[in-house]
């Protein structure tokens, strides 16, 4: 089996630029409550999911943009007291 990852990653969602749902990877070192903020371009909060308690290891976790509108957005995903800011691309 795969080794547990010694850092907090978060890859780039792909397919970027999307139109209703995309991927993104997470490396978990440690087992954790994972929540995604999507803020717009003014820094302003759109919506917050919190994805509960994930363990430890590499996970793909599914994103769908729902009622936003088409434009430019940042996903802050959070893992204990470390984050992570990714830009996404919507296009509807």
């Amino acid at each position: 089996p795969d080794p547990l990852p010694t850092t907090f990653k978060v890859s780039q969602n792909f397919p970027n630029p999307f139109n209703q749902s995309t991927l993104i990877l997470v490396e978990l070192p440690f087992a954790s409550r994972l929540t995604i903020d999507v803020y717009n371009l003014e820094g302003r909060i759109q919506t917050s999911r919190n994805e509960g308690f994930i363990s430890a290891g590499y996970h793909s976790v599914s994103f769908n943009s729902g009622q936003l509108p088409t434009g430019i957005y940042f996903l802050r995903i959070s893992a204990e007291q470390t984050n992570s800011i990714i830009k996404i691309i919507l296009t509807k």
